[in-house]
């Protein structure tokens, strides 16, 4: 076992209680979901835009770029709810629903070509803005957008699910699919980095990150796999399951999945670690202390909430690719 020093233990104090505070104010907020999560969510899209656009330490971009891109990225994770409400009612905004219109996962094809058009332009008329700008803030805006729309179509995807299939639910177990997805992240980095601490020694890419371990990976992995699968499991017996077709009785697709997070997981994890170490940063900001910025606590969450998304997208419609 590895000796733990007293700043390493003061650390992991702050991880701890800082960790406690979001979970304090999440809960709430995916319980209760509707215009409350939408509202935390877009504060939250907008600090995550600041942050991957001020990420490169020096040249930063102008203003109009900055401006640009917060309104793309935001469009990308909106615009289905928008266009979806417009389509079944029009401009009363009274009748509009999260239900309808975040019934589906989906990428706005003028919004890219939008994206892609004015950032490659800007690279042509620009000096100060180069080819790799263009790319990185295209696949930036591109991967946060439909990664960040991802997590509240699992939040609000169930109660279309359950209304499609005439089955009951109650309001509360909507939000079980989004715990569900959060349960297999975060248990993944919980494990992987106690277990890590403790007992890490054979790195696993320290050209990226050079704290993880291969002990603490595997740690995170079996965590994540017995907490969320058992999350699954309980919730579906005691007759609340996460979807109509996602229960207890379908307990191959929860194994699928609750074995498959925590490496995706850790994909999003190295994924923005590398980011990072492209920009020779340590985090993407400090606003939340030890926990470094928002990008730095939801970069697992994001890409691990597409992958679900998609999984669960196929398994409703029977794996028809074309449906």
């Amino acid at each position: 076992m590895n000796k733990i020093t007293s700043d390493t233990q003061k650390k992991m104090s702050n991880r701890i209680i800082m960790g406690v505070i979001l979970t304090l104010i999440g809960l709430p907020t995916i319980f209760i979901g509707d215009w409350l999560l939408l509202a935390f969510t877009f504060v939250a899209l907008l600090l995550a835009i600041h942050e991957f656009t001020n990420a490169r330490p020096h040249n930063k971009y102008k203003l109009i770029i900055h401006l640009f891109i917060m309104v793309m990225t935001v469009s990308f994770v909106y615009w289905i709810f928008v266009k979806n409400n417009l389509k079944s009612y029009g401009l009363d905004l009274a009748s509009w629903s999260f239900n309808t219109g975040l019934q589906e996962l989906e990428v706005s094809t003028i919004g890219v070509a939008v994206t892609v058009g004015v950032l490659f332009l800007s690279s042509i008329l620009n000096q100060n803005f180069k080819i790799d700008d263009a790319t990185y803030l295209i696949t930036m805006v591109i991967l946060i957008g439909l990664s960040a729309q991802a997590v509240l179509f699992l939040r609000f995807f169930p109660a279309f699910s359950f209304g499609e299939w005439g089955i009951a639910y109650s309001w509360w177990q909507t939000s079980f699919l989004i715990i569900y997805v959060f349960i297999g992240t975060f248990m993944s980095d919980i494990g992987a980095y106690f277990i890590g601490l403790l007992f890490g020694r054979s790195k696993m890419n320290p050209r990226i990150s050079p704290k993880k371990t291969w002990e603490g990976f595997f740690g995170g992995v079996f965590f994540s796999m017995i907490f969320s699968l058992a999350f699954a499991l309980i919730v579906s017996a005691t007759g609340y399951p996460m979807l109509p077709f996602l229960s207890h009785n379908e307990w191959y697709w929860l194994i699928l999945i609750s074995i498959t997070m925590p490496f995706m997981a850790n994909l999003g994890d190295f994924l923005f670690s590398a980011i990072k170490r492209h920009f020779d940063i340590k985090d993407f900001s400090t606003i939340l202390q030890e926990h470094g910025g928002i990008l730095d606590r939801i970069d697992s969450l994001l890409i691990t909430s597409l992958y679900v998304a998609i999984v669960v997208t196929f398994i409703s419609t029977g794996w028809n690719f074309l449906a």
